[in-house]
């Protein structure tokens, strides 16, 4: 009686283990092939006009001044996210070119691409200490998402931006 109690115990206690939630793991940073940083504004998908893409380059470096926020846009296309896992992309993109390390930390990446239709937008730890989560969320579903689908990147990026750069006062 004694080993048929153990083993109902054993057998719980394995199921008990087996069972429970894994906890939240945050994607890795992969070894990708992953493009350099041409500025601000990295427009792999060639999404802006050129005037677009000199006003918005323009446009974050002036409020880099004010603001001391390092923010970058990065327009890809499904060939350049392995997977289409944009987020993973986002973080080693984010790794690699060291968003927010030249203004104490303070820094926010927004990918985005058409042709996955999808956005993915980081920010630094000091900037999330100013950003909550629900903020960020907000500007995603509120300012960029509906503006990109109507094919509005110029304004898409200036409004969610400028949401950001107030937020984050």
């Amino acid at each position: 009686m004694k080993s048929h109690l153990f083993f109902v115990q054993s057998v719980l206690a394995m199921l008990a283990v087996s069972c429970s939630a894994p906890a939240p793991v945050e994607p890795q940073v992969v070894d990708i092939p992953l493009p350099d940083r041409v500025g601000d504004v990295n427009d792999f998908s060639q999404v802006f006009t050129a005037p677009e893409l000199a006003f918005l380059n323009a446009w974050i470096q002036m409020g880099r001044q004010q603001d001391s926020i390092d923010m970058v846009v990065v327009t890809v296309d499904s060939t350049h996210v392995p997977d289409k896992d944009i987020r993973t992309f986002t973080l080693a993109l984010g790794e690699k070119w060291k968003v927010g390390e030249t203004t104490n930390g303070m820094g926010t990446m927004v990918v985005f691409s058409p042709s996955l239709s999808a956005i993915q937008v980081r920010h630094t730890n000091a900037l999330s200490a100013k950003m909550s989560d629900a903020m960020t969320q907000k500007a995603i579903d509120s300012i960029f998402v509906p503006l990109l689908r109507e094919d509005q990147y110029l304004t898409a990026c200036m409004a969610g931006l400028g949401y950001i750069r107030e937020k984050s006062k």
